[in-house]
């Protein structure tokens, strides 16, 4: 029975951790969009494209780098120490 319960609220634990994770990533994502609205409303109309452009590389060297990161740290680390 204990192990059962134990079971079950890793599990939760586990889920809950995946959702609070997706909803972080997302607003970080969205805040992205923000910042590129932000820095093109303080330059002139002809430099809008290329602020564009450097807050998308921005965003995908950015991701790529997290997920090498994440993924890393997440191979490395033993099972029972992940948080």
């Amino acid at each position: 029975m204990v192990d059962s319960v134990e079971t079950i609220l890793e599990q939760v634990h586990d889920n809950v951790f995946g959702v609070w994770f997706l909803l972080a990533v997302s607003l970080v994502f969205f805040m992205q969009a923000g910042f590129a609205m932000v820095e093109t409303g303080f330059t002139r109309a002809k430099n809008a494209g290329n602020i564009i452009m450097k807050n998308l590389m921005d965003f995908c060297i950015g991701t790529v780098v997290f997920i090498l990161i994440l993924s890393l740290t997440h191979l490395t680390l033993p099972t029972n120490s992940r948080v």
